[in-house]
């Protein structure tokens, strides 16, 4: 069924291919046809679709479901089990469940070369936070016929866009503003690899991210005034954070508190409060000083 799609779409360059082409149940003779023989694999016609390097709407029309080809793509991959290809992200790339590479969608799957080799350590849990969804990365689509991506409106055929464009960035956002260099694989601007401290991280691909390289007493001068006073004070981080780290090991306590967007500070066991709508503390702290609703301010 699928070869007499193949078959339907006449052949731009006025070509004739004459083999005899047998399928399940029918044999079909020669004609002219825009496809050769053996496109019907998925190796062949699918990783062409996903490059562009063919138009596959002008065939099967705008929304895939036939056409002039009269036969729709939908058909055909219910056909071999795949009903829902058009929104199932692992369709075309990732591989089992996981949608991030490996594999990249030109079916690379060498981590020396893929596209980004760090997608796995953002889309599995790590021992510093749960896994994130592609929606913090990318635009997320609802369908392959989603505008920007794949079939429309992708005139970036091969390239997965990091973070959004004018007027699609998801309101709860943790990095807004956050730019991606392609040619350098470098994120600016973002909040997940910032000291805590606004949204102004930096990371490139093959960094070395390790606590303390953040935030912490290695970087404190990268820190809020206050944060650096009680750093430079031998203030332990867990003395204020005591669910999300634990010094000296800095182990990270409770994942999902760990880059989630939110400043996690709780009473602690010296009677000290936290509250968050005046950004104030109060109570003994330290073990030494009260704090009568004293506010943080990170401003100099």
């Amino acid at each position: 069924m699928f070869w007499l799609s193949l078959l339907a779409c006449p052949d731009p360059s006025g070509g004739t291919d004459t083999d005899v082409v047998q399928t399940d149940t029918t044999t079909v003779e020669p004609e002219e046809r825009h496809h050769p023989a053996g496109y019907a694999e998925p190796s062949v016609h699918g990783t062409e679709a996903k490059l562009q390097e063919q138009v596959c709407r002008a065939c099967h029309g705008d929304g895939l479901q036939g056409g002039i080809s009269q036969v729709s793509c939908t058909t055909c991959h219910a056909q071999a089990g795949f009903g829902g290809w058009d929104r199932d992200c692992t369709f075309c790339h990732g591989s089992g469940d996981d949608p991030a590479p490996p594999e990249d969608i030109d079916d690379n799957t060498d981590p020396a070369s893929i596209s980004f080799p760090e997608h796995t350590n953002h889309t599995a849990e790590t021992e510093q936070h749960d896994p994130y969804d592609c929606i913090e990365c990318h635009v997320l689509p609802a369908d392959v016929l989603s505008d920007g991506h794949l079939f429309v409106g992708d005139d970036t055929p091969g390239v997965a866009e990091v973070f959004w464009p004018a007027g699609q960035t998801p309101p709860d956002a943790r990095s807004p503003d956050a730019v991606y260099d392609a040619a350098t694989s470098t994120c600016t601007n973002v909040y997940c690899h910032g000291a805590g401290l606004g949204r102004a991280g930096e990371v490139s691909s093959g960094d070395n991210v390790v606590c303390g390289g953040c935030h912490g007493v290695a970087v404190a001068n990268q820190l809020s005034v206050p944060h650096r006073l009680h750093i430079n004070a031998g203030v332990d981080c867990d003395s204020c954070h005591p669910t999300a780290v634990r010094e000296p090991s800095w182990e990270i306590v409770d994942k999902s508190l760990h880059i989630d967007g939110e400043i996690t500070m709780i009473s602690t066991p010296g009677g000290l409060t936290w509250d968050a709508d005046s950004r104030a503390c109060t109570g003994s702290c330290h073990g030494k000083d009260t704090h009568p609703a004293k506010a943080w301010n990170p401003v100099e």
